[in-house]
């Protein structure tokens, strides 16, 4: 089995996570959340940065 997404359904955000996540190593962002919910009831997973 090759790579392939966490969540298939999710495929969009593998790549700016993977981003964030260099950017968190490299010392450029102080923190990196994956699948954050902005409110109750949200859908759509995010990454966001700090």
């Amino acid at each position: 089995m090759g790579p392939r997404p966490t969540h298939l359904g999710h495929a969009y955000q593998d790549l700016p996570t993977a981003l964030r996540l260099v950017d968190l190593a490299v010392g450029r962002v102080n923190s990196v959340l994956v699948d954050t919910k902005m409110f109750t009831g949200d859908r759509l997973p995010r990454t966001a940065t700090a």
